[in-house]
């Protein structure tokens, strides 16, 4: 809560949510430093960052900073995530662009 306070200066309306939740509209609203820290501060796993990171980076259609997420190292939850958010959000080119990295 005390973390969701001190963020509250850059997103109002962040106050009450989950983590999951914080951590998603940070990314959506191109915070992506701050969600950063708080998956550090609050230990969440990087296969649960990935996924959230993923599917709000395509929610907003925020399609060059998914693809340089895609490309920053080896993803840990695979390229499937990418391709499915990409499909998801009416984006079949950029999905494209992730089908050949799935193993």
């Amino acid at each position: 809560m005390r973390r969701q306070m001190a963020l509250q200066v850059k997103v109002s309306d962040i106050i009450g949510l989950n983590l999951n939740e914080t951590i998603s509209l940070l990314t959506q609203r191109a915070l992506l430093a701050d969600a950063d820290n708080v998956r550090k501060e609050f230990k969440i796993s990087d296969k649960k960052f990935w996924w959230l990171k993923v599917r709000a980076l395509a929610q907003t259609r925020n399609w060059p900073e998914l693809e340089k997420f895609a490309k920053s190292k080896k993803s840990p939850i695979g390229y499937s995530p990418f391709v499915m958010a990409c499909i998801e959000n009416n984006n079949k080119a950029e999905a494209i662009r992730y089908i050949e990295r799935v193993s």
